[in-house]
């Protein structure tokens, strides 16, 4: 089969890693092309009406493109993130085969937007997942707390509520990436102004790599809003414990044990109970790759 799969988002220059294209999708078009499909990722929808089957990345404008001229034999949509903010009552809907939530928060504010979405189209819920596979689990016995934040440099995922945890915590390391910061030359300079004698900054990483390589214990999350949250998976994979903060929707995707709102909450979950199996166990059940990418698949060959 043809498959093409629209991605407007990609960071020009950036062929792997955050930014690349379709670096969500990257474990599903790996099992397609696996099974003998042929995939062309593009940010145009001229390839649309040769192709089998069209999934766009994103419920954006290009998505709306699509859908508005009609000219595609399968349309699947996957809704991600701020894509919930579109005006999804303009999305001419018959026109598109099957809308895949990312999560089930995302599913549960588009339905919000569009009271009778499930009669308009059919609706699925299939997390993209991580790889597993790729993923080198270590056990980890609890001593001093490492923690690491993993995040593109935006001021939505938090750096200054890190900094400030870290600050008050002076017994605790806490190491952060500044992926494609140089896209964000003032908030990066601002981090390295501000950072505490115990804070290290990193640029892009390998994620689970480095957080074995740094020895990390604990993955944090500090963002304002994550519809789902992959460093979580990818930090639960690798053995870390999540430090979750209580974004709107979280406690519908995590473990409510895992949620936070104050540094006194942080504090009891940076010192409370830990175990390294049980939050690898958590990924392999619900947010594995090898799942995801075959449920995606049938979705996208059936």
């Amino acid at each position: 089969m043809r498959i093409v799969v629209l991605d407007s988002t990609a960071v020009h220059g950036i062929e792997s890693g955050p930014g690349s294209p379709a670096y969500f999708s990257r474990y599903v078009i790996e099992h397609l092309l696996d099974l003998g499909h042929e995939v062309l990722v593009t940010n145009h929808t001229r390839h649309c009406a040769n192709a089998d089957v069209v999934w766009s990345e994103w419920c954006n404008e290009i998505a709306f493109e699509a859908a508005q001229l009609g000219i595609c034999k399968k349309l699947i949509i996957r809704m991600r993130g701020f894509d919930v903010w579109s005006p999804l009552d303009k999305m001419p809907w018959k026109n598109v085969h099957a809308l895949v939530y990312e999560s089930r928060f995302l599913r549960e504010l588009a339905e919000e937007q569009v009271l009778d979405l499930r009669k308009r189209v059919e609706c699925q819920i299939i997390p993209s997942g991580i790889d597993l596979s790729s993923i080198e689990y270590r056990r980890r016995d609890f001593g001093k707390a490492v923690l690491a934040l993993v995040a593109r440099t935006t001021a939505d995922k938090g750096y200054q509520l890190a900094f400030e945890y870290a600050r008050r915590r002076s017994d605790i390391d806490l190491h952060v990436t500044t992926a494609l910061g140089e896209h964000n030359p003032r908030l990066y300079r601002y981090l390295q102004h501000t950072k505490p004698d115990n804070v290290q900054i990193h640029d892009t990483v390998d994620t689970c790599k480095w957080l074995n390589d740094i020895g990390a214990t604990h993955l944090l999350s500090c963002s304002i809003w994550e519809t789902l949250g992959y460093t979580i998976a990818e930090g639960m994979a690798v053995g870390c414990k999540p430090l979750i903060h209580d974004g709107p929707g979280l406690g519908l995707n995590w473990p409510s044990q895992f949620l936070w709102r104050s540094f006194d909450d942080l504090d009891k979950l940076v010192d409370g109970p830990y175990c390294s199996p049980d939050y690898r166990r958590y990924v392999e059940e619900y947010l594995s790759a090898g799942k995801g990418s075959a449920d995606f698949a049938r979705q996208v060959l059936g």
